[in-house]
């Protein structure tokens, strides 16, 4: 996945395809029933590059979470 050369970016090809169900509800009206259902990715990580003064980069920010575990990686 790519993204912009400075702020946050998702790089979900270094990590598993793994998809859990976070959130079922169930819905019903005008005699019909249905479920909406979320999807997310099992495994998350984020990076921040953030920017200088001067435009370049002043380092870069990452942050990881294991929904799937319930662990910050």
């Amino acid at each position: 996945m790519s993204a912009a050369r400075f702020g946050w970016t998702s790089t979900l090809d270094e990590l598993p395809g793994d998809v859990v169900i976070t959130s079922v509800e169930p819905t019903c009206g005008a005699g019909k029933y249905w479920e909406h259902v979320v999807l997310s990715f099992a495994r998350v990580k984020q990076e921040y590059i953030v920017q200088s003064n001067i435009g370049g980069s002043a380092g870069t920010v990452t942050a990881a979470f294991d929904i799937k575990e319930n662990i910050d990686r």
